[in-house]
């Protein structure tokens, strides 16, 4: 069974675009669903201290539109951008998924836009994370897999755009959910990489 490694760093996102502080944590052993944040996305630090080997990275956006509509926008005309980082030419990634939390939960989740490789999200239990229990979505990456690393980092498909109707203020958490064929076989699944970003309120 490979091992699961769950890292947390990251730029928390705030709303309306304002990113707020930026907070390290160390990587480590845990459940490969561990936990998750991101609002109104900015890129974490690209350090490689900071950000694990092979880990769903980039950004997205989340933005509140209104007092009960909020949006998920990883579109690259909206500057959206993901990638899988430090691969090495030969390695598959096999597996992505995106995670999402929040506080109040989220209902009426529909496509705004965006392309097909990313599914609608769908209730995933709940999270318990910070004294906070958050109602937990997951959308998993549904076109043709495994897709070849290059090397350095990898650009994936990152053209989702999603609304839900969620209560005003929520707070949210984001999981980043990869996998990658590992050297020397290039085959046999490597390590899932959990990389987790802070509580963010909007």
């Amino acid at each position: 069974m490979p091992a699961t490694a769950t890292s947390g760093n990251g730029s928390n996102e705030g709303g309306a675009g304002r990113p707020v502080s930026v907070q390290r944590r160390t990587l480590l052993k845990g459940a490969a669903w561990s936990l998750p944040a991101i609002a109104v996305a900015t890129a974490a630090p690209r350090a490689a201290a900071s950000t694990p080997k092979n880990a769903l990275a980039g950004v997205f956006y989340v933005r509140r539109e209104s007092q009960s509509t909020v949006t998920w926008d990883g579109r690259a005309s909206s500057s959206g951008r993901l990638y899988v980082t430090e691969t090495l030419t030969g390695q598959k990634i096999t597996t992505m998924s995106l995670r999402f939390g929040s506080t109040k939960p989220v209902t009426a989740w529909t496509k705004a836009g965006g392309g097909n490789c990313w599914s609608l999200p769908v209730a995933d239990g709940q999270l318990r994370y910070a004294g906070r229990t958050f109602f937990m979505y997951r959308s998993d990456y549904t076109c043709s897999l495994p897709i070849a690393a290059a090397s350095g980092d990898t650009t994936v498909d990152s053209e989702f755009y999603w609304r839900g109707t969620v209560a005003n203020p929520t707070e949210l958490i984001t999981q980043r959910v990869s996998q990658v064929t590992q050297p020397p076989s290039n085959a046999a699944p490597g390590t899932t990489i959990t990389w987790i970003r802070n509580v963010a309120t909007i």
